[in-house]
């Protein structure tokens, strides 16, 4: 998580302007757990030896303790979260006991797991690196090449397996033999279980306590979409890359990342969606941060440029992609010239 977590891990922040996609992922096995690291070129003139170095120099930031307390704090906190949005989904639950079964983990340890976790101090991330980040790595590189002819495998004579279809296990007969109560459905009482405050005339603020988990979520919905405005939803895309008076770009992710909490938006033809949503603790924070954000944002040109680079990057890829072409075709169908796909912003309009 501090190596890379899709936000303010030392890749991303260190590597992102040079390479595509640099990750780490780790996989948690019975007896020897396994770091990945990868990266690819986004320059022809960088070699695969040249990515690997880069890899390693940051692994190297763990072993060196070149890395900031908040970033501990972040990958704690944000593993809070996960693991209470986990908790949600009975498949997750249930991967939980395979998990614990497998790798012969006791129940108890696994649900104190992250217990464990929040006690693990700076220094001991770096005695732990210093312990296991060594020469003691595999390295696979991928180079451009030409193909070679493939080589088909004979496919083996398969044995058929003997069953018993009319076998029965005393386990089945046992859950066969139960009769459970039918279901009594419960109709939500919207007016008593939501409240409701007007904020100010026109402005309501909906509300209902989460009684499950730590885990907070509000919503801010505008009654206006891109039918309204075609520069709202590129005017977003910059909130991403926003300073403010007192934190500049990076700052404002890692404060985030550091609390555990998100923020997302959602731009539909005729409204537009901001959620904000993490631990419960730090709600209050985050709130302030995000809306000294909607009152004092400002932007350097190189996050200007890159933005629009990268929405028109983005408007490219999907002229190419047959389902959103298929979209625009089926609403054209609906709709004709007047079809809200047809305010779509062309690459000139983007540049101006």
């Amino acid at each position: 998580k501090m190596l890379s977590n899709g936000k303010t891990g030392l890749l991303e922040a260190d590597l992102s302007g040079r390479l595509n996609n640099p990750t780490a992922v780790i996989r948690i096995m019975k007896d020897h757990s396994v770091l990945f690291l990868a990266a690819a070129a986004r320059e022809d003139n960088l070699t695969p030896e040249q990515i690997k170095d880069s890899l390693i120099k940051e692994v190297n930031k763990l072993v060196h303790g070149e890395f900031s307390q908040w970033l501990v704090e972040g990958a704690v906190n944000n593993m809070k979260v996960d693991e209470m949005n986990d908790f949600h989904s009975n498949f997750e639950r249930a991967q939980r006991f395979v998990d614990a079964y497998v790798t012969d983990e006791s129940w108890s340890s696994s649900v104190n797991r992250i217990n464990r976790i929040s006690k693990i101090t700076r220094n001991d991330v770096i005695s732990f690196a210093k312990n296991h980040f060594k020469n003691n790595y595999v390295v696979v590189y991928k180079r451009k090449g030409v193909e070679e002819p493939k080589e088909k495998i004979i496919k083996p004579p398969i044995t058929p397996v003997q069953t018993n279809p009319n076998a029965e296990s005393a386990f089945l007969k046992k859950v066969e033999s139960e009769k459970p109560e039918a279901l009594q459905p419960i109709f939500a009482d919207y007016a008593n279980r939501i409240r409701q405050y007007e904020l100010k005339p026109g402005l309501s603020l909906y509300y209902m306590k989460n009684k499950e988990d730590s885990l907070f979520s509000l919503t801010y919905s505008f009654d206006m979409g891109s039918n309204n405005n075609r520069e709202l939803e590129y005017a977003l895309h910059l909130f991403n890359y926003g300073s403010t008076s007192y934190f500049n770009t990076r700052v404002i992710k890692q404060e985030f990342y550091r609390m555990g909490c998100t923020f997302t938006y959602h731009v539909d033809f005729d409204y537009t969606i901001i959620e904000l949503k993490g631990l419960s603790k730090n709600f209050i924070q985050a709130l302030n941060l995000l809306e000294s954000m909607f009152n004092d944002i400002s932007f350097g040109h190189e996050n200007w440029d890159a933005v629009m680079q990268g929405l028109i990057t983005g408007r490219n890829e999907r002229k190419n992609d047959w389902n959103s072409v298929l979209y625009g075709l089926n609403e054209y169908s609906i709709y004709g010239p007047n079809s809200p796909y047809s305010t779509v912003l062309t690459e000139k309009q983007i540049n101006s």
